[in-house]
């Protein structure tokens, strides 16, 4: 058990690097304006040119050297999650079914390309004169122009989290473990069956594919057809791939670089501790590129020194408030108290300064949970003690229930569920009925129900013993709230789930098509944020309208305040507030 003081330093977020899911090459441009953003980027490109890194609430952002970085204007509000070339055009793909594309080197000339579709859309390739675009549910699509989109079988019914083309063959790779190929991006057939082996990204490169999952896996295939699992040296999940210059460069949870020459043999590569996840990397003919949450962008020429530039702004994915208190927890670990100006004030740091999901003021405790397994709890928002959570899964969300000896619950990637009943002092892990990363956790009328990827939905009378319900949705959840009148989970595609119980839900007819991150109740009315800086407002969780935030910042997460008030926390240092439950809003700092 470790103590953390307060008044702790100001948050960095590191810039700095290039990807292979769909990639070839691409040029990045110059641009109006320096940026120094903490948005999560997702993905990345790079050619002689420069780098082009895409991310939260429609970020794209141009560097020729990796090191000073602008932003270009933006074209849609919604996350964008991949980004490929063919050599003369480059397409960014994301959330709604978002396709945006522009001539190779002049992404302020970007332009959207409506599908016809508006699930996340989360790997791009393109090859044999054809563009695929893939997401969720198995969805794939393709089009010879960018224009005209055909919805393609993939035979599979798990996320599509990235796409490659290479030697005259797609592939693409799922969630469940599954690997799907196509030699025309119209006919697809399974490689690999599914086994529920987490993969984020696949390469092609001088030795053929390689992809890359949960647990540090690799597997490689010459022809994208046959697979063999390969030791990568670490446990940690590698999150994407890319090839260029003789080596196959895979990076991912924290802060984890690994490369290697053939897909056989893996060498780690220390990068410092960004203290976030790393998601793509990119390469130029000089430079690499590893790009992630808090707008990180690390360079480094020789696999083995790593640089980036400095932010000093804070960039915050939970939020918790009682009645006289709002803390903000995120990027680079940080904690943080908003003082009455709106400004924020640090008051504790994560060990090894991992980034931090949720900040909530639960069963008479704050309970923050972040990356690595890492809870740290408080009494008084002011000294900060960390936990031993027994896991080293990425904890997204806590939860107590009133009356229940002090009972509070947290979970997280994998399906992981903690539970405590000495206020957080202590964890111990509680049989999970499912394996599918849980993102948020609410006590309700009916008792614990938390909310996850595919639309998992798993429920529990004291927080020890739970049960998988039907969902009614593949749609993935990422924010549950309650009340004494029931559940609201909200999530992708604008998703918003109704229930009394936590195993009957009712969808409601969507309102936007946005990615929605946060709900919460607040004096008898709901409100819902996400991308693009959208908020919901509803009187009773059935019937749902849209207000001016005053932003267009992703919004991460919000929290009831006591009585009207209500806040909402960006991946920079903005909180909107509302103290008239959410009808009009105001922007801090």
């Amino acid at each position: 058990m470790r103590r953390v003081v307060v008044g702790l330093l100001a948050l960095l977020a590191l810039p700095g690097l290039g990807a292979c899911s769909g990639h070839g090459t691409s040029a990045a441009t110059t641009a109006a304006g320096a940026w120094r953003g903490t948005d999560l980027l997702w993905d990345a490109l790079g050619d002689a040119s420069g780098f082009t890194a895409v991310g939260n609430s429609g970020v794209v952002v141009t560097s020729v050297d990796g090191q000073r970085w602008s932003q270009q204007p933006r074209v849609t509000g919604q996350t964008l999650r991949a980004i490929g070339t063919d050599g003369a055009t480059t397409v960014a793909v994301g959330t709604g079914g978002t396709v945006l594309s522009w001539p190779a080197g002049k992404p302020g000339a970007a332009r959207r390309r409506p599908t016809g579709v508006d699930v996340p859309l989360l790997g791009v390739a393109a090859g044999h004169g054809t563009w695929v675009v893939a997401g969720s549910s198995g969805t794939v699509l393709s089009s010879t122009d960018l224009s005209s989109w055909t919805a393609r079988s993939s035979g599979t019914d798990g996320d599509v989290f990235a796409v490659a083309y290479g030697d005259g063959r797609f592939v693409a790779v799922t969630d469940l473990g599954s690997i799907v190929t196509s030699s025309d991006g119209l006919t697809w057939s399974t490689a690999r069956a599914a086994d529920g082996l987490w993969l984020w990204g696949v390469c092609f490169g001088a030795q053929g594919f390689v992809a890359t999952g949960a647990g540090g896996a690799i597997l490689q295939s010459p022809d994208g057809r046959s697979w063999t699992a390969r030791t990568s040296g670490t446990t940690q999940a590698l999150r994407g791939i890319t090839y260029a210059r003789g080596s196959y460069l895979a990076v991912g949870s924290d802060g984890t670089a690994v490369s290697s020459p053939d897909g056989l043999t893996w060498t780690g590569h220390s990068i410092g501790d960004p203290g976030v996840e790393l998601w793509r990397p990119a390469a130029t003919a000089s430079r690499w590129l590893a790009v992630g949450a808090g707008g990180t962008r690390l360079v480094s020429a020789n696999l083995s020194n790593w640089t980036g530039a400095q932010t000093t702004r804070v960039g915050f994915y939970g939020v918790g408030a009682d009645g006289s208190t709002v803390l903000g927890a995120g990027v680079n670990g940080v904690v943080a108290r908003q003082r009455p100006d709106g400004s924020w004030q640090p008051v504790a740091s994560a060990p090894g300064r991992r980034e931090l999901r949720s900040v909530q003021q639960v069963g008479g405790v704050w309970v923050v949970t972040g990356g690595g397994g890492t809870i740290l709890t408080s009494p008084d928002a002011v000294t900060f003690t960390v936990r031993s959570s027994g896991t080293g899964a990425e904890l997204w969300s806590s939860a107590a229930a009133p009356g229940s000896h002090g009972r509070l619950v947290v979970v997280g990637a994998g399906g992981v569920i903690l539970a405590s009943t000495d206020s957080g002092r202590s964890w111990q892990a509680v049989p999970r009925p499912q394996s599918s990363t849980l993102f948020s956790v609410a006590w309700g009328p009916a008792g614990f129900v938390a909310v996850g990827v595919d639309g998992a939905t798993v429920r529990s009378p004291d927080g020890l013993h739970w049960s998988a319900g039907p969902t009614g949705s593949r749609q993935t959840s990422r924010a549950i709230g309650a009340d004494a009148r029931g559940y609201v989970a909200v999530g992708a595609t604008g998703t918003i789930r109704t229930s009394t119980d936590g195993l009957h839900w009712t969808s409601v007819p969507a309102v936007t098509s946005r990615t929605l991150r946060g709900v919460t109740p607040v004096d008898g009315a709901w409100l819902a944020v996400g991308g693009g800086g959208i908020v919901l407002h509803s009187a009773d969780g059935r019937s749902w309208r849209a207000v001016d935030s005053g932003v267009n910042s992703e919004l991460f997460a919000t929290a009831a305040a006591g009585g009207r008030r209500v806040v909402a926390v960006a991946g920079v240092d903005t909180a909107i507030v509302s103290n008239d439950a959410g009808l009009t809003w105001r922007v801090g700092r």
